[in-house]
């Protein structure tokens, strides 16, 4: 049974799709890597989530364990207006891509700037969690966050 977030999102979005969500992902891939740096480039010029995930996600893996770059990229994907609308979703995107990255870069090497820069993420998220008109999606993704690090402090 389709739930009422679904149910509202496919509203919104007009049509079916002739290609269900699995099959389009499979697919993918055949599009090859430079068309989708485009696509998703083009995409991420006008939304805002997107382009701050991407941005967040390759500065942490340029910045070679440098904290004080990385505060920079953090500060950047987490500053948003002082009342973000119920209407807007998404904005966990940018801390499950913080995530992913962090874990993602070679832990034996930079173990300590892993549980920095999330200790640091976490500090931010939970300041700006209050501009959130519905902040469940934000939470939810900072409670991941927040697991994933206990995790990492326990090894």
């Amino acid at each position: 049974m389709p739930s009422e977030k679904s149910r509202y999102l496919n509203k919104r979005c007009g049509k079916l799709s002739p290609l269900d969500f699995d099959k389009l992902v499979s697919h993918i891939p055949k599009l090859g890597i430079e068309r989708m740096a485009t696509i998703l480039w083009m995409a991420a010029e006008r939304n805002e989530i997107l382009r701050k995930a991407l941005t967040v996600a390759i500065g942490l893996q340029l910045v070679n364990g440098n904290v004080e770059k990385a505060k920079v990229f953090i500060d950047y994907a987490l500053d948003f207006n002082d009342h973000v609308s119920y209407k807007k979703d998404g904005h966990g995107l940018i801390l499950d891509e913080i995530q992913t990255t962090l874990a993602n870069l070679d832990f034996s090497l930079n173990k300590e700037f892993i549980i920095h820069i999330a200790q640091y993420t976490l500090e931010k998220g939970h300041e700006v969690a209050m501009n959130f008109e519905d902040d469940w999606e934000w939470t939810s993704s900072l409670m991941q966050l927040e697991e994933w690090l206990g995790k990492i402090n326990a090894t």
